[in-house]
């Protein structure tokens, strides 16, 4: 029985630890996404990789080209095709 109360005590204290030490992690990440910073840093990180900015700037190209074709403007009679 004193094994058992005294394996339970060991146990009752790792949990506790980790608690707190999750709690003390949870607090630190929850102030980093309310006051913005860690936003903004997932967001460089985002935007500095090649396929999203070039993805931005296929879905801009297409946008333009549309809104450009919408008002009877022709890009390729002027000699501009593709990405300008």
């Amino acid at each position: 029985m004193r094994i058992f109360r005294g394996f339970l005590a060991v146990v009752c204290f790792v949990l506790g630890v980790v608690s707190l030490a999750v709690w003390g992690a949870s607090t630190f990440i929850i102030r980093s996404v309310e006051d913005g910073s860690m936003v903004t840093a997932v967001a460089e990180k985002v935007v500095q990789q090649p396929w999203v900015t070039r993805r931005i700037a296929d879905q801009a190209q297409s946008a333009v080209n549309a809104k450009l074709a919408a008002n009877g403007v022709d890009l390729a009679s002027v000699g501009l095709q593709g990405t300008l």
